[in-house]
């Protein structure tokens, strides 16, 4: 069957349309392909390693950068105004008999932890003490019971690629309600200043090594304030 001029002229310019969409949509996936790749340079660009002992300032106000893809880079920190955390060292236990004397057995806080350590012959762990200072920050968020107070699970411990859990915090108020879930929450007003203990729980395998690292965020941003720890002490 013949096609008339008009087919033909229908055909030709309903191929012209769609060599035309290819080569948009070829002309799109290119620009935004070369966005991405701006954006991993800016965000290369913004990611800092700091070392033990180095005060690290978290102002929630310039930590979210907008960049060329039109996507946020932000450690999400629950907070206006600033911190400045410096992580001061870094110990391993290898057990917890060897752990538990070195507490402070009063505190409600290590009575808590000593009543979840039921089941944890298997485990070795990792105490890091940090001092916050608080420059100007307060709480954007709420606890469960309506307190404005920090919350520390934003310094994460992190071993051969994994999360260490967080099991122990000394900064919690001593009349927190463990079970609204407060126990990792702190108050500490601006122009206040206090050291904290925390407690991750790691395998018993634990060897000390370079896979060993910390970061600052409540999200997974592992580069943008990342703390490599270069100086274990080995307790065993």
């Amino acid at each position: 069957m013949r096609l008339t001029k008009r087919e033909k002229a229908t055909i030709l310019a309903l191929i012209v349309a769609f060599v035309g969409f290819l080569g948009m949509q070829a002309l799109h996936d290119y620009s935004q392909s070369q966005r991405d790749q701006l954006a991993a340079h800016e965000r290369a660009d913004l990611n800092a390693t700091y070392g033990l002992h180095e005060p690290i300032s978290l102002d929630a106000e310039r930590d979210t950068v907008e960049l060329s893809n039109g996507t946020a880079y932000a450690a999400g920190f629950t907070w206006s105004g600033e911190l400045i955390v410096t992580i001061e060292d870094v110990a391993w236990y290898a057990n917890d008999d060897l752990l538990l004397p070195t507490l402070d057995a009063d505190r409600e806080w290590v009575q808590q932890v000593k009543r979840d350590w039921f089941d944890r012959d298997e485990s070795s762990y990792v105490v890091v003490h940090v001092t916050v200072n608080n420059v100007s920050a307060k709480p954007t968020n709420e606890t469960q019971r309506g307190e404005s107070w920090f919350n520390i699970s934003f310094v994460n411990l992190v071993y051969d690629g994994i999360q260490c859990e967080l099991i122990g915090f000394s900064g919690v108020p001593e009349d927190v309600a463990w079970d609204f879930g407060e126990g990792n929450c702190f108050d500490l007003s601006p122009g206040e200043s206090d050291e904290y203990v925390l407690i991750y729980e790691l395998e018993r395998s634990f060897v000390p090594s370079a896979s060993l690292y910390m970061y600052l965020g409540v999200a997974y941003v592992p580069d943008k304030y990342r703390i490599e720890i270069d100086d274990v002490t080995v307790i065993e």
